[in-house]
């Protein structure tokens, strides 16, 4: 099984953007939006989810 992760524009704030687990070659991704930074703790505003109906999540 392989796990990736990737932190888009700013990795320094360790925050990752998206992450990828590959348990039998489907690459399922997993992505989350966060607030700009400067805008406070960056918390998450949407989640999508690797597939499926209702697969986009939106942070309450």
């Amino acid at each position: 099984m392989t796990s990736t992760a990737g932190y888009g524009t700013y990795p320094e704030l360790g925050s990752p953007v998206w992450s990828m687990v590959d348990p039998t070659g489907s690459a399922l991704t997993t992505a989350t939006d966060r607030e700009a930074p400067g805008a406070g703790f960056l918390p998450r505003t949407k989640r999508r989810l690797p597939a499926g109906v209702g697969s986009e999540i939106a942070a309450a």
